[in-house]
């Protein structure tokens, strides 16, 4: 097992103020384990997003708070292993609590982890994009105060971890001028960045409201659910971090049950050579033999 490697840290030690001083846009890709964050880094993208969805899906969970910070933990440590990109953890809403908020980003920074995402859906939330009558958020101030509470833990202990915070507003049906109102109030608290989080029926509210929120402080998203966007597009209107969020697991998940499904028609492996890695390939992406790039993973 290699040593952990330090987190990425830039010229002030300030993963976001560093990159919108130097005008550093980057895409991230949602990972979930170490071997996806291998493929992103060899692929050439920026970030690595931690994304609780995708490691929920890779437990056979759903995304409602089951996962818990010791098993985002763990899988942290495990990519800081074997990447020096910047890792962004997807830390749902804190965990449920002031405390739990703050242990978690004391325990992320010290593993390695760049910066760690925390929303404003009440405890227990739920995914985005799961259909829910009741959504509800947390109370602003008091996310508010999650947020100082979180930073005042890191400082007393000398860890850096950049906070993203992250609105659910578009989500609930509260609208731009809520999101835009608890956006500003989050960053007042000690938040590095800010995340807009939007579904179909919000996309337009969300788009007018971006360059607003650009104006706050640097700006996290996710577009899901406007695929025809790029990110260089989203980049021009003042974004710093595009994630493909969840391209992943599904990607992995699509790919294998088609494979799955022909060879259980077929039963040889001769009907499903072509659609798996070499062993040669596979020895070459963990490095027992010299390191491959994507392109010659996919030939």
């Amino acid at each position: 097992m290699p040593e952990l490697l330090p987190a990425l840290r830039l010229e002030s030690g300030r993963f976001f103020e560093d990159a919108e001083t130097r005008g550093e846009r980057l895409i991230g890709i949602g990972v979930y384990d170490a071997l996806g964050a291998q493929l992103v880094e060899h692929a050439g993208f920026g970030a690595l997003w931690l994304s609780g969805l995708e490691v929920s899906s890779s437990k056979g969970l759903p995304d409602r708070n089951l996962v818990t910070s010791t098993e985002m933990l763990a899988v942290v440590q495990e990519i800081r292993g074997l990447s020096a990109l910047p890792i962004l953890v997807d830390a749902d809403n804190g965990y449920g609590s002031d405390e739990t908020a703050a242990r978690a980003a004391c325990q992320f920074a010290a593993a390695g982890a760049t910066a760690m995402s925390i929303e404003d859906n009440a405890f227990p939330k739920r995914n985005s994009f799961m259909i829910a009558a009741d959504r509800a958020l947390e109370d602003a101030d008091v996310f508010a105060d999650r947020i100082r509470a979180m930073r005042a833990e890191l400082d007393e202990r000398g860890l850096r971890l950049e906070l993203i915070a992250r609105t659910e507003a578009l989500v609930a049906g509260l609208g731009s001028e809520e999101a835009l109102a608890r956006l500003a109030l989050y960053r007042d608290a000690g938040a590095d960045a800010l995340f807009v989080q939007f579904t179909t029926t919000s996309a337009d509210e969300f788009l007018e409201l971006l360059p607003a929120a650009c104006r706050l402080g640097p700006v996290v998203i996710a577009p899901t659910k406007l695929p025809e966007i790029t990110a260089p597009e989203f980049h021009a209107l003042g974004v710093t971090i595009v994630l493909f969020a969840n391209v992943g697991v599904r990607c992995r998940t699509r790919s294998e049950a088609g494979m799955l499904a022909r060879l259980a028609e077929r039963g040889r492996l001769a009907d499903v050579e072509s659609e798996l890695l070499s062993i040669a390939q596979l020895f070459a992406l963990t490095a027992a033999e010299p390191r491959a790039s994507c392109e010659e993973l996919s030939a």
